[in-house]
């Protein structure tokens, strides 16, 4: 069965368009990778996520910010091959 060219091209504007309005309301939606919207007051139990307060981010920049201090790069880089 042969396509028809209109089909063909009308086909193609419309994923167009759609990929457009993707990419237009992912950048209004910031973080759209975390699926976790904060309201106040309520405790979410549908995705598993803790209560933002309760994650420790300072204490985690710290320790960060002390192991690239003491170790640079090879804190980052993998450990020696098996066997070595």
């Amino acid at each position: 069965m042969a396509l028809d060219r209109r089909t063909v091209n009308s086909s193609s504007r419309g994923r167009a368009a759609s990929a457009t309005a993707l990419l237009a309301e992912e950048a209004q939606a910031p973080f759209r990778d975390v699926q976790y919207g904060h309201t106040e007051g309520v405790v979410d139990l549908t995705w598993g996520h803790p209560d933002p307060s309760s994650l420790a981010t300072d204490a985690i920049a710290a320790a960060v910010q002390h192991v690239l201090a003491d170790h640079g790069w090879q804190a980052l880089a993998y450990g020696a091959p098996a066997g070595a």
